[in-house]
């Protein structure tokens, strides 16, 4: 197989010169474009540097401070708690930091804290920590308890509040930032783990009770005793017959009318079925309505 060769035509000298000046026009081209954009860049930083130093984005007030899902806490006093000094850039303004602060200053389970733009100022979302039971702190009656889900553990005596979900609020704390708001009326004495283990199944159901309960003795996990206004009783163990054992108190209310209140000690529920007297004498049957 014979193989034919391809001629290669001479170029012209004016070709080259066509080819060259393409050439050069590209790298000029290339050249201003690059220059445009460095130059958009420099004026784009100097443009947000410019923003971020301007007066308008100033924090001058209180005022500027949107407070939102507060029910108890004055706006004004969750501003004063935040802790901050006017004029403030809010380009400076840390809401991460802000938020923790304020968490710890105030009885505060959730805190969110954004900027705002327009109108410049911040917007604090809050959820707020909502007692129910004033807590005196007992011993632990036992080691190797789960530790207790609160702030910090807390030494036996030591008097505080919980939330109903077993969440610690420093009574101190409280009371500062409440202006003498009332405290709960409902007390209860227990060690640290019944405060983060089983307080939330209690409560769901003691906030139901037929009766008035105003205090809570829970330092024997083997027996759990009410004060209430038809006086003391004594539950055993809490646990799967707790409500009935609630239900029989609504069939107990005429009890004083029956029984002389100055002679109970305290009425055992223990068999829900079975209720007993304890009084000064001896353990007698719950008398049966007429």
């Amino acid at each position: 197989m014979i193989k034919q060769r391809v001629p290669i035509r001479p170029v012209s000298r004016e070709r080259l010169a066509q080819r060259r000046s393409q050439l050069k026009r590209r790298r000029q081209v290339r050249l201003v474009w690059g220059g445009w954009q460095s130059l958009v860049a420099i004026a784009l930083l100097g443009g947000t540097g410019w923003l971020m130093s301007a007066p308008i984005w100033v924090v001058r007030s209180p005022e500027q401070i949107a407070i939102e899902g507060n029910t108890h806490l004055d706006k004004n006093q969750i501003r004063q708690l935040l802790g901050l000094t006017y004029p403030q850039s809010l380009w400076r303004l840390e809401p991460e930091a802000i938020a923790k602060g304020l968490k710890a200053r105030a009885p505060i389970d959730e805190v969110i804290v954004t900027r705002q733009l327009l109108p410049p100022g911040l917007t604090v979302q809050i959820q707020e920590l909502q007692p129910v039971a004033v807590v005196q702190v007992s011993a632990e009656p036992g080691a190797g308890l789960t530790e207790p889900r609160t702030d910090r553990p807390q030494r036996p005596g030591a008097v505080g509040l919980i939330d109903r979900n077993g969440q610690w609020i420093e009574l101190s704390r409280y009371q500062q930032s409440q202006g003498g708001r009332s405290l709960p009326s409902l007390k209860l004495i227990a060690p640290p783990s019944r405060l983060a283990e089983q307080w939330p199944a209690l409560y769901n159901q003691i906030k139901l009770a037929p009766v008035r309960i105003s205090t809570l003795q829970w330092q024997d996990i083997n027996n759990l005793i009410l004060e209430t206004e038809l006086g003391v009783i004594h539950c055993g163990p809490f646990g799967a017959n707790f409500g009935q054992q609630l239900e029989q108190l609504a069939n107990l209310r005429n009890l004083s009318g029956q029984i002389d209140r100055n002679t109970l000690d305290y009425i055992d529920l223990r068999d829900p079925n079975r209720p007993l007297l304890h009084t000064r004498s001896q353990p007698a049957a719950v008398p049966r309505s007429p």
